[in-house]
């Protein structure tokens, strides 16, 4: 099973341009020297040298830069799914700044990414498992969020992600996290730039994507796990997000 693909360092010229594109996994972003601007449907947002960026999966995004530098770029298919759903924010791109000996650390455990992927003999996953769980939790660690209300919507943001699966509602999350839903509300705005409510539906939107494009079950079942149990209203979300109806986005990422 690959775990990882297109560990790549690139340098990039003066007015290099990446068309919008997406991918099935998710993009991990790291600049070495310069900066470029990264652009998605709803977000543009420059990413400095020291910055890592990370991309959750299926979200269009193209790159530019009006100056040369260098970057890394890595992809995560297989990782583990509890670590990558801390990491990547479900509806816009994820920045991350790291200190110089962070930046060093990071940059150290890319290159043996890097080359372990260029191996690829079968003796070498369960090694390549290992780093890229260290890869991950690198990224996390340097992510320290200082901010205890910003603390406290990653707590409550995270909760939703592991719970996933089940039946509850945003005044129930509230009341569990000790908030009025009014506060829940603001929070979630100013972190995430959009309402608790549409980040869950989001989140279940991704994980039908996903499931949709690595398992054979029926679109009504997937429907149900996640929550939307009519299939009409499921349908009809999933097509207003994606822009396509969930059949026809199996189809689709059969071929991405």
């Amino acid at each position: 099973m690959k775990l990882i693909f297109g560990a790549n360092t690139l340098q990039y010229p003066a007015g290099w341009q990446f068309a919008e594109h997406q991918h099935a996994g998710i993009e991990v972003v790291g600049i070495l020297t310069g900066q470029v601007l990264l652009m998605t449907p709803t977000t543009r947002m420059t990413v400095k040298a020291g910055q890592v960026v990370c991309i959750a999966p299926y979200i269009p995004h193209c790159w530019a830069s009006d100056h040369a530098g260098t970057l890394n770029v890595l992809h995560f298919i297989h990782a583990p799914r509890d670590l990558t759903q801390r990491l990547v924010s479900i509806n816009r791109p994820r920045l991350i700044s790291l200190s110089s000996t962070q930046f060093a650390e990071y940059n150290a455990l890319f290159s043996r990414l890097a080359a372990l992927e260029e191996q690829a003999p079968l003796q070498q996953v369960r090694l390549l498992r290992a780093y890229v769980e260290a890869f991950l939790l690198t990224l996390l660690e340097s992510d320290q969020v200082t901010n205890p209300n910003h603390a406290l919507v990653y707590e409550i943001a995270t909760y939703m992600q592991v719970h996933i699966h089940e039946s509850f509602t945003i005044a129930q999350i509230a009341h569990q996290f000790a908030l009025s839903e009014a506060t829940l509300r603001r929070r979630f705005h100013e972190l995430f730039h959009t309402s608790p409510k549409q980040y869950l539906i989001d989140l279940r939107l991704n994980e039908a994507q996903y499931l949709l494009a690595t398992t054979q079950l029926a679109v009504k079942e997937i429907a149900i796990q996640l929550g939307f149990f009519d299939l009409a209203h499921f349908s009809s979300l999933f097509h207003q997000r994606v822009g396509h109806t969930p059949s026809q986005w199996r189809e689709k990422a059969a071929h991405l």
